[in-house]
């Protein structure tokens, strides 16, 4: 008598991974509204630098990076840390835009999907999107970190670690 047990298994492609450990943010830029972001050591999820990311207003701002090779239709999921221990801060997470051109170039395709947020705190809170299905021209995503401010003028912060995006 032969029993045969086959066990699902899933494997994530990681397309997008870093740990800001090489102190390189090239290919990193803000995703608008004069949001700036240095690689810091004042705190960090894992090993000894984050991405410190800062906005002075209360529209959801951040820094990004291009994701090329998207396959539409495919699913998708991104994930961070965050950690904010300023009182300025309303809101920090992550969100991931669709565009058709493979550079992350042109208008955006759809409505961009967000992680959970989270508020200033001292502990490292995970930010995940659920499985995200690509729209179907898509070509590129823009893997953002995001915060947004209490009041238009104060300087909020984030830190962000473990960044990743995988199919």
């Amino acid at each position: 008598l032969f029993c045969f047990f086959f066990a699902k298994s899933t494997f994530a492609v990681s397309l997008f991974s870093t740990d800001f450990e090489n102190q390189n943010i090239s290919g990193w830029s803000s995703s608008g509204g004069g949001a700036s972001a240095t690689v810091s050591a004042e705190f960090a999820k894992s090993s000894s630098y984050s991405l410190k990311v800062q906005n002075d207003k209360t529209s959801s701002y951040g820094y990004q990076v291009v994701i090329p090779n998207i396959e539409g239709g495919m699913f998708y999921q991104a994930q961070a840390f965050g950690k904010s221990n300023n009182p300025s801060t309303a809101s920090f997470f992550i969100r991931v835009a669709w565009y058709s051109s493979n550079d992350g170039s042109g208008s955006q395709l759809s409505t961009p999907s967000d992680s959970n947020q989270s508020t200033s705190g001292d502990d490292w809170t995970e930010l995940k999107t659920s499985a995200i299905q690509a729209p179907s021209s898509a070509n590129s995503a823009k893997f953002r970190l995001v915060l947004t401010s209490n009041s238009t003028g104060n300087l909020a912060t984030a830190f962000f670690d473990d960044v990743n995006f995988s199919e």
